[in-house]
């Protein structure tokens, strides 16, 4: 197929097939405990890398945007509120789960916040990935409830933007580090 300008997105990007990489994903963490610490981290490099390769063909823009977009009503400061705080309790939750199976030794790391700036803060592996799952599947529950072109706009945006595509990257450095130590490769 010839294209008639270079760039480096799929037009013809599979959002369904994301959604099933997201399930696979939450999968994985969810039964992280009854996994070895080992083998879990290089699924878990394997899931990650996933995504964010599938992230990076993303189209910039949502193929399912409607032509009769109307304005959403917005969400009161309550149900905002709300909403934020069951979020955090769910983040903290999965992120102690997790951080029993990568081990209190290796879940703190180090990264530069902002290319460009010398600011370096120490992160919470088990949290990053917590709220990457956080952010991927509130996208999805979108997508399930047939809300596509939400759902492809936030995947998308959160991305390139920051959230669960910066996070992804950064985790992954973390991970592939923790995964050559613990096999002594």
């Amino acid at each position: 197929m010839h294209q008639p300008i270079d760039h480096p997105w799929n037009d013809d990007f599979d959002f369904a097939r994301f959604r099933q990489q997201v399930s696979e994903f939450g999968a994985l963490l969810r039964t992280a405990p009854a996994r070895d610490p080992r083998v879990f981290v290089w699924l878990l490099v394997n899931r990650l890398s996933r995504l964010y390769a599938s992230g990076a063909q993303m189209p910039p823009y949502s193929p399912f945007m409607p032509d009769d977009v109307d304005e959403e009503p917005a969400e009161s400061h309550e149900s905002a509120v709300a909403r934020w705080e069951a979020r955090r309790i769910r983040v903290r939750s999965l992120a102690n789960s997790l951080r029993s199976v990568i081990g209190e030794e290796d879940d703190s790391y180090f990264a530069v916040d902002f290319p460009g700036e010398a600011t370096v803060s120490q992160y919470s592996l088990s949290l990053e990935l917590a709220a990457i799952l956080e952010d991927l599947e509130e996208a999805a529950a979108a997508w399930d409830a047939g809300n596509h072109d939400d759902a492809a706009w936030t995947w998308t945006i959160q991305f390139e933007e920051g959230g669960w595509g910066e996070g992804a990257l950064s985790v992954l450095a973390c991970l592939h580090h923790i995964g050559v130590e613990r096999m002594s490769l």
